[in-house]
């Protein structure tokens, strides 16, 4: 089976497309956010809950290869499940990724080499736009006012009251896993969500472009493809190609 985790918001309702892309023969189980709709109380950290769904998987499939994926912020739930898991000696198949790359805090080294590649986007993109504007329309709008808010590399995301699985998520230090991952990009990825994932997975990374923007990776061709990866990857046990390794 597929373990699906939720995101930010707690709820798995979005995995349906890629639970009946997938077939009916691969069942798709969702690890629903601890007090969704409540359901009880929602644990004070992401450790809580990390260690919750844990347990949950073990005690549902006690034996044998686990597989998982996670959407968007969602992913690092199921990052977490995958690296706790191999902390308890299970086998760790499929994780798979879609377009995951802002939420809990880095270790040193990766936070360091992922903010200086943001700021790099940052001026690039500022670099951009700038040589699309001509002089009279960058006087008129206020150049400084305008380079401000281009060139301010992205920050941590505002935490949202009432969203508890994302502040847990924010507050959370994540860390190293030994395995691999499949990481699924849809166009609107950064260019540092590679070095991320690189700098973080010593098993490597499988990237897939996925021809769809974020909100819509889950329907459509889009889902279908990521479906047809997934299946092959838990069917095979890896994917074609070497993956990218940490240097």
């Amino acid at each position: 089976p597929l373990f699906v985790c939720h995101g930010i918001f707690g709820g798995i309702w979005h995995f349906r497309p890629l639970a009946e892309a997938l077939g009916d023969d691969i069942p798709v189980y969702g690890l629903l956010g601890r007090g969704f709709g409540g359901d009880g109380p929602v644990p004070a950290t992401m450790e809580e809950m990390i260690t919750a769904y844990a347990d949950e998987v073990d005690r549902f499939r006690p034996s044998g290869t686990i597989h998982l994926a996670g959407w968007s912020a969602g992913g690092w739930y199921a990052y977490e499940v995958a690296r706790r898991l191999a902390g308890r000696g299970r086998t760790i198949g499929l994780v798979a990724l879609l377009d995951t790359h802002r939420g809990p805090r880095l270790p040193p080294a990766v936070a360091l080499a992922v903010s200086a590649a943001r700021l790099a986007e940052a001026v690039d993109r500022w670099r951009a736009r700038l040589a699309r504007l001509s002089w009279s329309t960058v006087a008129r709008r206020g150049t400084a006012r305008r380079t401000a808010a281009v060139v301010q590399p992205e920050g941590k995301p505002r935490a949202v009251d009432g969203d508890p699985w994302w502040n847990a998520l924010l507050g959370h230090r994540t860390g190293y896993h030994g395995g691999a991952i499949d990481l699924f990009l849809s166009e609107e990825s950064a260019g540092h969500t590679m070095l991320l994932w690189r700098m973080l997975c010593g098993g490597g990374i499988h990237p897939h472009a996925v021809p769809s923007r974020h909100n819509a990776m889950l329907g459509g061709e889009a889902v279908r493809r990521i479906a047809r990866v997934c299946r092959a990857r838990m069917d095979d046990g890896e994917p074609e190609g070497s993956p990218e390794r940490r240097a």
